[in-house]
């Protein structure tokens, strides 16, 4: 009886789920479009950079030579050059008041995102100072990350592709999308949900400004983009299971979708100045629909291969 009674709980908590994802999507894809369409050149060409040791064959060592050599491997898969004068600027946290703290970063305080990435800047030559939290470089999964979200607020910057007024939340946001334009997908959704475990217990780090779901459905759309199945599919098996959930997840609203899927991978500028996925389609427009609807079949061939 009481599993009855709380189904319609349940189902609610869901629908509200659902609705926020595809809000916070359609808002993260909106800046996608957008960028599509401001950055074409810079962006053609992109594919997945996976957390393998094809994109990462460098012996990296805890240490500012080895956390440069870090990031200018990032750098290079994008459009920026790799040889400009950069210097990286560590920040320490604050001092607990207890005085503990322990190497996985899960009793120290949180190293926020936005403590640091504001911090991004140039000094009086011209040269690029690169912020790194000290407790993020002692992460490999944190610091890629955050290389990677620097990596597209460099290169928004550099192609002078930011809006005259934005809030630190906004800039964020923005400068990660664009990582996601250059093909960091991966590096940012095993970010998105970190188990940490120390002394004080088990605790869950958020390394991004978006949530795990919209990063899942942003990816989605990168390989629709720029036809990247194969590049989907490998990374899904280099994720943890929140984040490959999530990937399952959006392949599916995608899937139920053929008719945006298809507007978008003609033109992915078409969503610049307005997200609107649409209903679900029912199963039988799905299969006997437009063939403009059914070139987009891919979303389910990534849930299957």
């Amino acid at each position: 009886m009481s599993r009855i009674m709380e189904a319609p709980h349940d189902r609610d908590l869901e629908l509200e789920e659902a609705r926020l994802f595809e809000r916070g999507l359609a808002e993260a894809g909106t800046v996608y479009g957008e960028l599509a369409l401001t950055l074409g050149e810079y962006l053609e060409g992109a594919t997945f950079v996976l957390p393998n040791n094809e994109h990462f064959p460098d012996a990296i060592e805890l240490s500012p030579e080895g956390l440069e050599t870090l990031l200018r491997r990032v750098i290079s898969y994008t459009p920026l050059s790799e040889d400009d004068p950069l210097s990286l600027q560590f920040i320490r946290p604050e001092e607990q008041e207890d005085g503990k703290s322990c190497s996985s970063g899960a009793c120290g305080p949180a190293a926020t995102p936005g403590n640091v990435r504001g911090l991004l800047g140039r000094d009086g030559n011209g040269d690029w100072i690169v912020p790194v939290h000290v407790q993020d470089a002692a992460n490999p999964v944190r610091i890629t990350a955050h290389f990677a979200w620097m990596a597209g607020a460099m290169l928004l910057a550099t192609a002078d592709a930011n809006p005259p007024r934005m809030s630190a939340q906004e800039y964020e946001v923005r400068a990660e999308i664009a990582a996601v334009a250059c093909g960091f997908a991966p590096l940012l959704l095993a970010a998105s949900h970190v188990v940490l475990k120390g002394c004080s217990g088990v605790r869950v780090h958020h390394g991004t400004a978006l949530p795990t779901d919209v990063l899942a459905g942003l990816a989605v759309l990168f390989a629709a983009h720029h036809n990247d199945a194969r590049g989907l599919r490998q990374m899904k098996g280099l994720l943890e299971a929140t984040q490959q959930e999530a990937l399952d997840r959006a392949v599916a609203f995608f899937a139920k979708r053929p008719s945006f899927s298809a507007r978008f991978r003609a033109d992915p500028s078409s969503i610049a100045l307005h997200c609107d996925f649409g209903p679900e389609e029912g199963l039988f427009s799905r299969l006997f629909g437009s063939s403009a609807s059914s070139e987009v079949a891919a979303p389910v061939a990534f849930a299957r291969r």
